[in-house]
């Protein structure tokens, strides 16, 4: 009974929004300009606006999900906006799979960002980026500029876990996960896995989205947003690569080893918050239940510059809701300080 009723709800759903099941992934006109294994560099096209002072502008995805939700729509879309007054990259991790299944965690948040930065440098003939990343892909950021401060202008951590401290749920997850046995007989954490698990977080939100889609089906824009938010979460997951799975939950979700400045990467190098010189803009959501407000909290050893700003909304919103236009107006104007 419950399989018909789901049934009878995605086909209607269908029904009604399918017109914009071919939206591109990304709406900004986009190259892709360099590739090292299964990641890809984007540059996004300019028309007008001088940004040859301006330090380039690097977008740094989360992990678990696809880079275009932060240009998911013309009227949502952070890259469009940025794009205005930097030129801009963006990182696209692709679909990892088996062959990934070996790097481990600093690969993404050094390795990677290296080849990133310095092939971004070269391009533009930059000395510094400035960095914005969402979700983990903020996490990543942030230890890059602990790594290699002095390629780093300016860091935006946008809904970003940094202190994994009292991480509720998933803290009971990743403490009763077998990691062990996970990382010895898989490549990789498959994606829907993941994407179910953030959506079980909260078990009424399916519920309450489709009550919505019911109530606002009518109205185009509201379709347009819908398809475009549920085929980014639920239609296009992102395997997570075994080995890095396994530290990234023992090292961080664990032992929250980044906050009290025991992180090291694989060849053992310290990843030191006290060295981050860039300063740092800090946008959190009251409502993120997937990154409470705590979670983004700096390490008591990074003295730096930083600043916070609270936006009532949630994981989701502050990138394509109502505030996200206030948060990416505020980085803008952090960044052109």
């Amino acid at each position: 009974m419950l399989k018909d009723i789901d049934m009878a709800i995605n086909n209607f759903i269908e029904n009604q929004a399918g017109e914009y099941n071919d939206m591109p992934r990304g709406v900004t006109e986009r190259e892709m300009v360099y590739r090292a294994g299964n990641m890809k560099i984007f540059k996004f096209k300019r028309e007008g606006g001088d940004a040859a002072n301006l330090p380039p502008m690097l977008f740094v995805p989360s992990l678990i999900n696809r880079w275009y939700i932060l240009d998911l729509t013309e009227e949502t879309s952070f890259v469009n906006y940025f794009n205005k007054f930097f030129t801009c990259y963006m990182i696209d991790w692709g679909y990892p799979g088996s062959e990934s299944a070996h790097l481990p965690f600093s690969n993404f948040y050094h390795k990677y960002l290296n080849r990133a930065v310095n092939f971004i440098c070269r391009d533009t003939g930059a000395e510094k980026v400035n960095m914005l990343g969402y979700c983990i892909g903020g996490t990543l950021s942030y230890i890059y500029s602990c790594l290699e401060p002095e390629r780093v202008n300016k860091v935006i951590l946008l809904a970003s876990p940094i202190n994994f401290e009292n991480a509720g749920i998933s803290s009971l997850y990743a403490k009763t996960f077998p990691t062990e046995e996970f990382v010895n007989s898989m490549d990789y954490m498959p994606g829907p896995t993941i994407s179910n698990f953030f959506n079980n977080i909260q078990p009424l939100g399916l519920l309450k989205k489709t009550q919505m889609f019911h109530q606002k089906y009518k109205d185009p824009k509201f379709k347009k947003m819908y398809v475009a938010m549920e085929r980014w979460i639920s239609d296009d997951g992102v395997h997570f690569p075994a080995r890095a799975y396994y530290e990234f939950l023992s090292q961080l979700y664990k032992e929250n080893r980044l906050f009290k400045n025991q992180l090291t990467t694989t060849d053992e190098t310290a990843v030191d918050p006290s060295r981050r010189q860039a300063d740092c803009l800090i946008l959190n959501a009251t409502l993120d239940h997937i990154v409470p407000l705590h979670w983004t909290n700096l390490p008591p050893a990074d003295g730096a510059k930083r600043e916070v700003l609270t936006f009532n909304t949630g994981h989701v919103g502050i990138t394509v809701g109502k505030y996200g236009v206030d948060a990416k107006t505020k980085a803008v104007e952090f960044l052109k300080k």
